[in-house]
């Protein structure tokens, strides 16, 4: 809920969106959502029912970002069960009427960004899904495979990897058909064009896939992580992955294939949002406030099913079976060496939309994530880490040192008994300007080591 409040939206009297704590109680409404969500404060919540029964998995369109200053929002949902007979549903198509109307400045039909390719949500109608062919809306189709296309794909890159070590002649070839980099490409690609859609043209966008949980919050999320700088930090960045991945049901029991050895619903959803994150990181090295190694230690929580964070399917489940009171959040040891986890080269007012350049040849293997355990390889993560510490220290020196100066600097040359006397801040500084520049000059030696 403070998350909401902090986009501007007010928790009683909001006009245009309502933070609702009682339709989702106990999960009555849709188990795999959160119990608070937040409607269009038009809507007749009487109606929300029939609306989940046209929807998969009863996952309705609710708000994920809202923007105060453009009243422009990002919401998500599943798919609508139109079927071959292309059934609708008026309760569903008036909550999309709702959440364009919310905004007040925008006199555009709603844009409807459906990440599936079209073949696969025409695919989907025989099995009783689809997608909306709405008057009041505009619908946009955006080509991310499913679940096993991506879970080939990686299986084909870890292979690569593998072979690399042995014989490195077809690394590249072997790379180019995993189709890995391809894939990322994509998913960067459609996060590229929410955020165009939603800042450049002020429109409000709803996004779904199949059920809402991968596809989605991959879009969502990394959309939200180049709009508002809250999420480049490193406390807003976990508030995102609890919100748009663990609260909205993402499946990490099946996609991670926690105790489940089938591998039928495995897929490196949540790694490829990891992925993207890096590739954000390289392109902005000073817009955010945590590092590599951040990322590198979520994977790697992912996998150990040693916290709670990534355990299960839903928040319901999680409830059930009071996984907060019989394990630790992935978080708790992450804040407690929060150091570790910092970029020195943060701006903290670096608050500017990302568009990152989404070519090809700006798209780069993650090497210290997937090649780390390759024979020969030589990882930097450790040596960064080393140099970040330096350096943030360094910073944390000199930024005492020129709140010092400000301080010294308050006290003006005093006039004593008819004599000027110079003031303490003369000798401080020169001082202080000489320890500096050594300083600067043992930083830039130790980091170009």
């Amino acid at each position: 809920m403070k998350d909401y409040t902090r986009m501007g939206i007010q928790q009683n009297s909001d006009p245009h969106w309502t933070i609702n704590a009682e339709i989702n109680k106990n999960y009555a409404l849709c188990d795999t959502y959160p119990d608070i969500i937040v409607l269009p404060s038009s809507f007749d919540s009487t109606r929300l029912q029939r609306v989940a029964d046209f929807r998969s998995r009863n996952r309705i369109p609710v708000l994920s970002w809202y923007s105060r200053e453009t009243y422009a929002t990002i919401t998500r949902s599943s798919q609508p069960l139109t079927g071959l007979a292309n059934r609708t549903c008026d309760d569903d198509i008036e909550l999309l009427r709702k959440i364009a109307d919310a905004n007040v400045n925008q006199g555009f039909k709603l844009v409807i960004l459906d990440a599936r390719p079209k073949v696969n949500a025409m695919a989907n109608m025989a099995n009783g899904g689809g997608y909306e062919d709405y008057p009041n809306c505009e619908l946009e189709f955006h080509n991310i495979q499913n679940i096993h296309v991506m879970r080939e794909s990686l299986r084909k890159l870890h292979a690569a990897v593998r072979n690399a070590a042995h014989e490195d002649k077809t690394w590249f070839s072997d790379l180019e058909n995993s189709n890995w980099l391809f894939h990322i490409r994509a998913i960067l690609t459609a996060a590229i064009r929410l955020v165009s859609l939603v800042h450049n043209e002020k429109r409000s966008v709803l996004v779904h896939c199949s059920d809402g949980w991968d596809r989605t919050a991959q879009l969502t999320s990394l959309a939200m992580l180049m709009l508002d700088a809250h999420y480049r930090t490193l406390n807003g960045y976990m508030i995102l992955i609890e919100k748009e991945w663990i609260s909205f049901g993402h499946k990490f029991f099946l996609r991670i294939g926690h105790g489940d050895k089938s591998d039928s619903e495995r897929s490196p959803v949540f790694l490829q949002f990891l992925d993207c994150t890096f590739q954000l990181l390289q392109q902005f090295p000073s817009a955010f406030e945590f590092n590599e190694k951040l990322l590198i230690t979520i994977a790697d929580n992912l996998y150990s099913c040693q916290y709670g964070t990534f355990l299960l399917n839903s928040d319901k489940w999680r409830t059930d079976m009071k996984v907060s009171e019989h394990t630790m959040s992935a978080w708790t040891p992450i804040l407690r060496e929060r150091a570790l986890y910092l970029n020195p080269f943060y701006a903290e007012r670096s608050d500017n939309v990302l568009i990152p350049n989404n070519s090809s040849r700006h798209i780069k293997l993650w090497k210290n994530y997937y090649c780390r355990y390759m024979p020969g390889y030589r990882s930097t993560l450790d040596v960064l880490t080393q140099r970040y510490t330096t350096l943030l220290n360094l910073r944390k020196k000199f930024t005492d040192e020129i709140n010092h100066i400000r301080q010294d600097g308050d006290q003006q040359p005093r006039l004593l008994s008819g004599t000027l006397y110079q003031s303490p801040m003369t000798t401080t500084s020169t001082n202080i300007s000489a320890q500096s520049k050594s300083n600067v000059t043992q930083a830039s030696a130790t980091f170009m080591t």
